[in-house]
């Protein structure tokens, strides 16, 4: 990327950067299981928002027994109502769910009837229950979504090749202890993708990522806690890219789109006006730092509430005029965004 003519970058959602070509990427679901436990306190403090709350009073009992759940689904199936596929509940829907609906918490009360419903194997309540929402208005680009063009972006980067399986399995294995709710999932699945690729960029970055020396210093800004890029990914990028600054958000959910706050888009908006750098250590409050459940639905909508009515207060904090209409750039932004339904029932 030339760092010697950039200008100024912002980098936010990092996964470790010598991972990432080098391959298997473990560092990227460091936090998965942390968001799924943090979906649980959540849960409990918000009783009146989470009906999985209903289930069991303590958030630890909640996680046991959905592992106890899915340890079931593998091997048996549940089918709530009538015998049709929409309402077979697989081992792999219900994880592909819960680890979608991590990425934004703007879900996780739709999350919750449904895992309630699941848990008490009640048909009923399944039937009945919202479906997880996407955070965001459709893709701009609806026809270049999908797995096939992650893969066809990251499998070409890494440097990671094996026709044999049998070497592999100690990879996958790996996975499974990095995290128990999504080890097994997409990010092995995608490994053995990346395995098999057969296409390399013709510009593959194969080089140190220590000491990298940009014409400005760079900003970089992460969750305290994500579940696909955690903060020890921006840490390591921040290590090696001289002169640049770690600005944490005290927030969680996949990137800073999906837990908003002023205090990081004044950060943002001072860098590039005139590049001031926060002080180093700087931590964020953002919407989701107390109650993550208390905003339920479209942040997109929250984001764009903010710009038009500046006297909203997100984060603790009022909105100037400026930060309004950065916010507002942050929702217009987020209509980029696209994500696959999440929902049980596909």
């Amino acid at each position: 990327m030339f760092p010697d003519r950039m200008d100024k970058l912002l980098f936010d959602g990092v996964v470790n950067p010598t991972e990432y070509w080098a391959g298997p990427t473990y560092q990227a679901i460091l936090d998965t299981d942390l968001t799924l436990s943090a979906f649980f306190s959540a849960c409990i403090e918000s009783p009146s928002l989470c009906p999985l709350s209903q289930v069991s009073a303590s958030a630890i009992d909640l996680e046991h027994r959905l592992a106890s759940l899915l340890e079931t689904l593998k091997y048996s199936p549940l089918v709530l109502g009538p015998n049709n596929p929409d309402n077979i509940v697989t081992y792999a829907a219900v994880k592909a769910a819960i680890v979608g609906a991590m990425y934004f918490p703007s879900t996780w009360s739709s999350l919750s009837y449904q895992l309630a419903a699941i848990l008490t194997a009640n048909a009923t309540a399944y039937a009945t229950a919202p479906p997880t929402p996407d955070p965001f208005p459709p893709s701009l680009f609806p026809d270049f979504s999908g797995a096939e063009v992650l893969d066809g972006i990251a499998c070409a980067d890494r440097a990671l090749r094996s026709d044999n399986l049998t070497d592999l399995l100690p990879v996958l294995a790996r996975f499974g202890e990095e995290s128990w709710i999504r080890g097994d999932g997409d990010v092995a699945i995608a490994t053995l993708h990346c395995a098999r690729w057969k296409i390399s960029s013709a510009e593959r970055y194969t080089g140190s990522f220590d000491d990298v020396r940009t014409k400005n210093p760079v900003l970089i800004v992460g969750n305290s806690i994500d579940p696909a890029t955690p903060l020890a990914g921006a840490r390591n990028l921040s290590e090696g890219f001289m002169g640049s600054v770690l600005l944490e958000n005290d927030g969680v959910g996949h990137t800073t789109v999906a837990s908003p706050s002023l205090c990081v888009a004044r950060h943002v908006r001072a860098y590039f006006v005139n590049g001031t750098l926060p002080p180093a250590g700087t931590v964020c409050e953002s919407v989701t730092s107390k109650r993550p459940f208390a905003f339920d639905g479209s942040y997109y909508e929250v984001i764009k509430d903010v710009g038009n009515v500046t006297k909203r207060s997100i984060g603790g904090q009022e909105p100037d005029e400026g930060t309004a209409a950065l916010f507002n750039a942050v929702g217009e932004f987020g209509k980029g965004f696209t994500r696959s339904k999440m929902g049980l029932r596909l």
